[in-house]
């Protein structure tokens, strides 16, 4: 019931502004935006894992209840024992991305199939310390 006023965009490829992601969140609009190529592979192998993900920032925001409350939380470090930037290491990552992996064991998909498809999207050695951390808690 959350989530029943959310809205999906698919974006062209040729205007899509998010980089290699495949997906946005606007979550204080209750908006969520996916390139249109993301639904178009035949092979996609996270069976909509990333809308999962943008669900879950949706949900997140609902729980805060407030656009300031959710973009404290994203300056927030989610673990404080790595040297990252705040992204991805931070409060309101942490749960979505929990939750996308959650999905994707639940899938079958093991550990290393996980960190396979985040590098198609993320390249930075830094990020993959907070992702470690979410996947040994997943599996």
């Amino acid at each position: 019931n959350r989530l029943e006023n959310v809205k999906i965009g698919i974006v062209p490829d040729n205007l899509w502004k998010k980089g290699k992601q495949p997906t946005e969140s606007l979550a204080d609009d209750f908006l969520i935006l996916a390139k249109e190529s993301y639904f178009n592979k035949t092979d996609n192998p996270d069976r909509i894992a990333w809308m999962l993900h943008e669900l879950a920032h949706c949900k997140y925001f609902y729980k805060v209840g407030s656009s300031e409350e959710y973009e404290d939380d994203r300056e927030k470090l989610a673990f404080t024992d790595i040297e990252t930037e705040t992204y991805p290491n931070n409060i309101i990552e942490k749960y979505p991305f929990t939750e996308q992996f959650k999905f994707l064991k639940e899938q079958g998909k093991t550990r290393d199939q996980v960190v396979e498809m985040l590098k198609e999207y993320y390249d930075v050695k830094e990020d993959f310390l907070f992702f470690d951390k979410l996947l040994d808690k997943v599996y």
